[in-house]
């Protein structure tokens, strides 16, 4: 049996906020990615659970505000509005009685040349709460 002191490759990070409690005002999702030098160019994703109801009905997609900060203390920054009108696709769009998951493609091919963790923040921009009580987790990850 092998052991190894090192901590395994996160390539995947979700905020669970609760099926109760959603994503309210002013609560960010701090998340982080570990990129490996030598990892071939990728893509980011960016997925959520969601709950579905008539109050996601009125709304088209779901303004968010992304901070990236690299493992030697750079910043980047940007906003997307991540749509909700997305087909059901697998691996895109996965829908389970009221339960919605669905993976929006960030950046396609990506090559990040600053191994290490990255850190990544997720903070909603809408004044409309409402709709962001049925976001019940936030993730990113790295493929």
């Amino acid at each position: 049996m092998l052991c190894s002191c090192t901590e395994p490759l996160k390539e995947y990070d979700f905020k669970d906020f609760g099926i109760t409690r959603g994503w309210h005002d002013n609560v960010s999702a701090n998340l982080s990615l570990d990129i490996k030098e030598g990892m071939a160019p990728g893509k980011i994703y960016i997925c959520a659970q969601i709950l579905n109801n008539e109050r996601l009905e009125s709304v088209d997609c779901l303004p968010v505000f992304i901070a990236f900060i690299s493992p030697d203390s750079k910043k980047y920054f940007d906003t997307v509005n991540l749509p909700l009108n997305v087909t059901q696709v697998d691996g895109v769009y996965r829908r389970s009685g009221r339960l919605i998951e669905i993976q929006w493609p960030y950046i396609n091919n990506i090559d990040v040349n600053i191994p290490g963790r990255w850190k990544i923040i997720l903070r909603h921009l809408s004044k409309d709460n409402s709709v962001y009580d049925n976001i019940i987790g936030i993730g990113v990850s790295y493929k």
